[in-house]
């Protein structure tokens, strides 16, 4: 599968994520140990960074569009999320007394 969105700068905070990621599991009975706080820091650097990349890919793909993928785009919108191949399971509505309720 090919990312557009990743990038040199998303390559780099990856290998400091993994790489705290190694020193925390070492210290993973020092529940104290600032390496915790780095690898946790690390993480929601690199979550952010991918947010802003794929939102910044999303804004570019869509400025570009032509009127052949305006249909693509419309198939992608519509198609909703994907889940890995997880089967999903709606909601069930039970209605009391005029009312629905979310079970």
């Amino acid at each position: 599968m090919q990312r557009r969105w990743w990038t040199d700068e998303l390559k780099k905070m990856r290998r400091i994520r993994d790489s705290l990621s190694g020193k925390a599991f070492r210290k993973r009975v020092q529940a104290d140990h600032p390496v915790h706080e780095q690898y946790w820091r690390a993480r929601q650097t690199m979550s952010a960074e991918i947010k802003r990349v794929k939102t910044e890919k999303w804004v570019e793909f869509l400025s570009e569009a032509n009127g052949n993928s305006m249909w693509e785009i419309g198939r992608m919108v519509e198609a909703g999320p994907k889940d890995g191949g997880r089967a999903r399971i709606p909601e069930l509505l039970v209605k009391e007394g005029g009312t629905e309720r979310v079970v």
